[in-house]
């Protein structure tokens, strides 16, 4: 019923004025009011919008570090609360008590971090499959659905599923997850590719057009997000903050990161300049 034709009034779309809070954070979540037009066709969980308006309550003033270091956050409040979750059933080898101590960032070289985000994948996949009775590869492109949101949609329909407890989901998913983990970090399962659309990929690595398989430490439920997309005909997007910025406006100096830099002419030699300084979020200063 929210479907719509035509032009919308300004009146239609949701607005804040003057919040209590001071300021107004959005991350991708649905905004909308109930019944209002349907203006955004995907929105994602709460997660990173609850991170981002936490960071923004933690202090009264902000300098420009401040904000370079909130879109670099790594922090997953998804793990945070899974993780709590999963404490009372983890067993005592080394990557379990690895995960108990874990600071919930996903940095590049953390084993918990990689060991999590299979551990989301299992959880949420075997979830999925016990619950619609899907196969695994009819079920596998929602394996990056919230855990933490599969887990409290279990909880509402527990009593649908005869044998099928919180605690005993949690513990097979670990077992199961234990079976595939191989010591592996962060980086070694979260990697991007940049290719040159005009070329498809197609070109050997030495010419450095694309740039192949970097290790990121981007999440698909933190602030520096990453989420893997299929498309329709079968290739992988990778959808990120391309683009990096932030200023104090006191000053005349602009900080940025452009991924692959700003040229698109593979024979230039700021082609592909910035992907270094973005992986590791580095800006480059401008003054104005």
């Amino acid at each position: 019923e929210n479907l719509w034709q035509g032009y919308l009034s300004g009146e239609d779309y949701h607005s804040i004025l003057n919040p209590p809070e001071g300021f107004i954070a959005t991350a991708n979540n649905h905004i909308q009011a109930p019944g209002g037009p349907n203006v955004a066709t995907f929105s994602l969980q709460h997660n990173r919008l609850d991170r981002i308006t936490h960071l923004l309550k933690s202090k009264d003033k902000f300098n420009a570090e401040d904000f370079k270091r909130f879109q670099s956050d790594t922090y997953s409040l998804v793990a945070e609360r899974v993780v709590n979750l999963i404490k009372p059933v983890l067993g005592q080898t080394a990557i379990e008590e690895e995960l108990r101590n874990w600071d919930l960032r996903s940095t590049i070289d953390s084993r918990p971090a990689a060991f999590f985000k299979m551990f989301h994948e299992v959880l949420s996949r075997d979830i999925l499959m016990k619950l619609f009775h899907q196969d695994e590869v009819r079920i596998a492109k929602y394996t990056r659905c919230n855990a933490y949101f599969v887990i409290k949609l279990v909880k509402t329909l527990i009593d649908d599923i005869p044998g099928f407890t919180t605690q005993k989901m949690l513990v097979d998913a670990l077992q199961h997850t234990l079976a595939l983990y191989k010591g592996q970090r962060y980086g070694d399962l979260e990697k991007m590719s940049f290719k040159n659309d005009a070329f498809g990929g197609l070109l050997p690595r030495w010419t450095g057009v694309d740039a192949l398989d970097l290790p990121t430490n981007h999440c698909s439920e933190c602030i520096k997000v990453g989420v893997k997309r299929s498309t329709a005909e079968g290739s992988i997007r990778y959808i990120s903050q391309a683009w990096r910025m932030v200023t104090d406006m006191s000053t005349d100096v602009i900080e940025s990161i452009l991924v692959g830099g700003p040229s698109g002419n593979i024979l230039s030699n700021i082609y592909m300049r910035e992907i270094d300084l973005w992986l590791t979020d580095t800006y480059k200063k401008i003054h104005l």
